[in-house]
C-alpha cells in the first residue's frame, strides 16, 4: 500500500512548479478579464519577470521560449477577446494549454522530465504551432507579421540549436535568421492558399518542425538518407491530411 500511494505521490519541485505555473495563468487570466489594460498587463510581466529570476541559471537554457510564449499567450488571449467568442469551452481550453505549457517550461528549467529532450522538441512544436496561429489572425500591417514571424523564428531557432548542445559560435546567429526569412518567405506563400488559419498554421509549424529537427541532426553529425527519407515521409503524410481538410474553392 505504501509502494503505491508514493506512485501516485508528486514530489515537493513539482507542487511548486505547478504552484508558480498556476499563479502565472491566474494573473494571465486577471489580464485578459480586466480588458488587457496597461496595469493588468504591468501586474502579469511584473509576475512573470519575478517567477523567472527566482528561477536556477538553468533558466537561459529555455529563457527564450519562456517569454515568447508570454508574449503570443498575452497576444492570442488579446485576439480571441477582440473578436467576441462567448465559447467557454473554448476559453477554459486556452487557459488550461497555457497552464500545461508554462509548467512544461519550469519543469525543463528542474529537470524534473526523464526525457527533457522530447519534451522540449514537443514544446518547442506547440510554440512554433502558437506563433503561427496568433499572427495570422493579429490586425496588424503586414511589416509587423513579417517582423514577429522572423523574430520569433530566429529566437526560437537559436534557442533550440543551443538546448541541444549544437555549438555554432556566432553563425548560430546566422543559421536562425535563415530560418527567420525563410518563415517570412513561406508565410506569404501559403496566406494565398485557401486553407483556412489553422491549417496554415499546422502547415508551417510542420514544415519548420522538420527544418529544426533536420538542421540538428545535420550539426550534429548524424543526418543520413534513412533519416531523410523518414521526414519525408512524415511531411508528406502530414500535408497530405492538412490539405485534404482545407475547403477548397476556386
Amino acid at each position: 500500500m505504501v509502494k503505491l500511494l508514493k506512485s501516485f505521490s508528486i514530489s515537493p519541485t513539482a507542487l511548486r512548479l505547478l504552484f508558480k505555473a498556476g499563479l502565472l495563468t491566474a494573473v494571465l487570466g486577471g489580464a485578459y478579464f480586466l480588458g488587457f489594460s496597461f496595469w493588468p498587463l504591468f501586474v502579469f510581466f511584473l509576475v512573470l519577470l519575478a517567477v523567472y529570476l527566482k528561477e536556477p541559471l538553468e533558466r537561459r537554457l529555455v529563457g527564450t521560449s519562456f517569454f515568447i510564449l508570454a508574449f503570443f499567450s498575452v497576444l492570442g488571449l488579446a485576439m480571441f477577446r477582440s473578436f467576441g467568442f462567448n465559447s467557454s469551452f473554448l476559453l477554459l481550453a486556452a487557459f488550461f494549454l497555457f497552464f500545461g505549457l508554462f509548467f512544461i517550461i519550469l519543469g525543463l528549467i528542474h529537470f524534473v522530465f526523464e526525457n527533457r529532450f522530447a519534451v522540449y522538441g514537443i514544446f518547442n512544436t506547440i510554440l512554433l504551432l502558437l506563433v503561427f496561429l496568433v499572427v495570422q489572425r493579429l490586425e496588424l500591417n503586414d511589416f509587423l507579421k513579417y517582423f514577429l514571424i522572423f523574430s520569433a523564428i530566429m529566437l526560437i531557432f537559436r534557442e533550440t540549436f543551443l538546448y541541444f548542445g549544437i555549438l555554432l559560435g556566432s553563425r548560430v546567429w546566422f543559421v536562425s535568421a535563415v530560418a527567420g526569412f525563410l518563415a517570412v518567405e513561406l508565410y506569404l506563400l501559403v496566406v494565398f492558399l485557401p486553407l483556412g488559419f489553422i491549417n496554415a498554421a499546422a502547415f508551417l509549424a510542420l514544415f519548420f518542425l522538420l527544418i529544426r529537427d533536420s538542421l540538428a541532426v545535420h550539426f550534429q553529425g548524424f543526418l543520413n538518407l534513412a533519416f531523410i527519407f523518414r521526414q519525408l515521409t512524415f511531411f508528406v503524410f502530414l500535408t497530405t491530411i492538412i490539405f485534404a481538410a482545407a475547403k477548397w474553392a476556386i
